[in-house]
This record gives C-alpha cells, structure tokens and sequence, in this order.
C-alpha cells in the first residue's frame, strides 16, 4: 500500500510481471519535482530463489530509466547487511549497489528503505 498526500498527483509504473514478489509502483509529482515509490513484498515462509534475484533486478531496471529519484521500501524477509555469512543477504546487498542504492534503514528488522540515485528523498515526501 502506498498513501500520498491529495496534493500531490500520482500515477501508477509499469512493471514486468513478477512470480516471487509483490511490487507496488508510482510516480508522484511533488513540489520539489517527480519521485518514484516502489513497495515490495515477498513473503517470508521459503527462501529467496534465483527467480525472485531476477524479477527483483528487472523491476529495479525499469526504475532506474526514470530521470527522478527512486525511493525502494517494503518487507522483502532478508536482511540487507553487507558483512553475512547469509548467501541471501549478501546477494541482495550485492544487487542493490549494482544500482548505487543508499539503504536507510540501519537495524536487524528485514525491511529494505534504499533510494537511487544515491541522495535523501525525505524533503520531497514530507513537503
């Protein structure tokens, strides 16, 4: 679920469809210019595949064709740590450079809040 202020104009991103995660993807206009929102879900009772590593990178191709700043959130179930001797973890963390993501969310709690390019995003949302 995304929630946005009335004043601010949203409509939906196209993404490619997806079998191991749940995105939910918009483009706001906001006063400090466009941003995008893309809200991921990937329930947490089995281990990531290679499919879901996949989907993940071809939703976060699409987002980085916008000209805007890219806010990614959501409850994906695996940690985002660089430092692991989890296999999962590492390669979500490796993924998530490859697109020179910023992770905001420093805690053990298995959300991701990461933004492309690599700048804070906040003043555009709380505007």
């Amino acid at each position: 679920m995304i929630i946005y202020r009335s004043h601010m104009k949203c409509s939906r991103v196209s993404l490619p469809s997806c079998h191991t995660l749940e995105p939910i993807c918009v483009q706001l206009t906001t006063s400090g210019g466009p941003i995008v929102l893309l809200n991921l879900h990937r329930p947490g009772s089995v281990r990531p595949s290679a499919s879901f590593f996949d989907e993940l990178s071809s939703v976060l191709e699409v987002l980085v064709t916008f000209s805007c700043k890219v806010l990614v959130g959501g409850d994906i179930n695996i940690h985002v740590v660089e430092d692991t001797a989890d296999v999962d973890a590492r390669r979500l963390y490796q993924l998530l450079t490859r697109f020179d993501t910023t992770q905001h969310v420093n805690s053990s709690l298995r959300r991701a809040v990461s933004s492309y390019p690599t700048q804070s995003v906040h003043s555009q949302l709380v505007a």
